[in-house]
């Protein structure tokens, strides 16, 4: 299993959040020391990055996982503006969200990190691509 994997290298997962994302929105996570990865939820969204050819539309039950050192955006459309990670946590918890959704957000995204336990990094790591998008149906 890629749990499994995930151990045997000496990586560990972090969920950093869940969130209801409404209306037009983007966020563009910077390229850090870890891994990354997001589930889609509920609805969809876009993602891009310099790493990618084109951009890639990603759909509820899809998964992304990113290399480290890759920076990429997640957004509701293929070109929608988007704030960086920090702008965006400052900002959500002074948002008011629009409730005619049941306050569920039109897209739920699942985000976290996987954090390298052990130097030096897996020689694994050097050889994959630098995104992964997956269907988890």
């Amino acid at each position: 299993s890629l749990a499994h994997l995930m151990d045997s290298v000496g990586m560990s997962p972090h969920v950093s959040a869940q969130n209801h994302l409404y209306d037009e929105w983007g966020i563009t996570f910077p390229a850090t020391s870890s891994a990354g990865f997001h589930v889609v939820q509920r609805g969809s969204c876009f993602l891009r990055s310099p790493c990618l050819p084109s951009t890639i539309r990603v759909e509820k039950d899809d998964m992304i996982f990113v290399a480290r050192g890759v920076e990429h955006t997640l957004s509701s459309g293929k070109e929608s503006a988007a704030k960086s990670l920090s702008e965006f946590l400052e900002n959500s918890a002074t948002d008011i969200r629009d409730r005619s959704h049941n306050g569920e957000g039109i897209t739920t995204l699942l985000c976290g990190v996987y954090h390298f336990e052990t130097n030096p990094v897996h020689p694994f790591f050097f050889r994959i691509a630098r995104l992964h998008s997956l269907s988890i149906k």
